[in-house]
């Protein structure tokens, strides 16, 4: 997934900032206007949420990707759950565990996520950043995270690309390119190849042989029957 980096504009549209990058819109305020029908600053009173909670909540973001047709896994922290340490997410009548690995596993194949973290800039608040592959796209315009071994801790996180109740897939093994290493393995792969050829060739040789005297053989016999019927008739014609 190609991410390009998009800042927010007020101190709360974050998330629709992480979503954009997503999305691949240019601004917070396409998220705003086309997908969540409301300015992220307004509060969530008339959804029994606290006023002071603001920005995009973890089932908005999801209800977004979903509608936009992109695959979406969200898992939320233990403090949140009882398992420590891992992120848990009920998915129908089991529950799926992920911890770090996990994330850098999905990373690794080409994956991108959504994560909450503590601000850098708000004491106490969270912030929704961006990752894809070894990369970190912090829509912050003040302090930012740099990196992924930066974040203190993970709030919220929604792997894009993954989808609800699919098995997590092993990545595939690439060989390096140009290296010492890359080419031994080629040349030892090339060489197998040669042996592989080497001693199917004569059987190959051996079952075309046998296949076309078994045909000479038959058509051998199509023909002396053919023959063989010819003078029948012959015969039984004369009188």
């Amino acid at each position: 997934m190609q991410i390009e980096l998009v800042e927010q504009t007020t101190k709360f549209n974050c998330g629709s900032a992480a979503l954009a990058m997503i999305l691949n819109l240019p601004t917070p305020e396409h998220v705003e206007r086309d997908h969540l029908g409301r300015d992220s600053s307004a509060n969530h009173a008339d959804r029994g949420i606290a006023i002071g909670q603001v920005g995009v909540l973890m089932d908005e973001a999801q209800r977004v990707l979903f509608d936009a047709g992109i695959p979406a896994l969200s898992y939320v922290n233990h403090l949140r759950c009882i398992t420590a340490g891992r992120w848990i997410c009920r998915i129908w009548d089991r529950v799926r565990v992920a911890d770090h690995d996990f994330l850098q596993n999905h990373l690794a194949r080409g994956g991108a996520a959504m994560l909450t973290v503590p601000s850098l800039n708000t004491p106490g608040g969270k912030h929704w950043i961006v990752v894809a592959g070894n990369k970190v796209y912090d829509p912050s315009t003040g302090r930012k995270y740099r990196s992924y071994h930066e974040l203190p801790g993970l709030i919220d996180a929604i792997l894009i690309g993954e989808r609800m109740g699919a098995a997590p897939l092993e990545p595939k093994r690439q060989l390096p390119r140009n290296t010492a290493e890359s080419r031994r393995i080629r040349m030892k792969m090339r060489s197998t190849t040669d042996k592989l050829f080497a001693i199917l060739a004569p059987i190959s040789a051996t079952v075309a042989a046998t296949a076309v005297k078994i045909t000479d053989v038959m058509t051998s016999k199509v023909i002396t029957r053919s023959v063989s019927t010819a003078e029948r008739t012959a015969t039984r014609g004369t009188p």
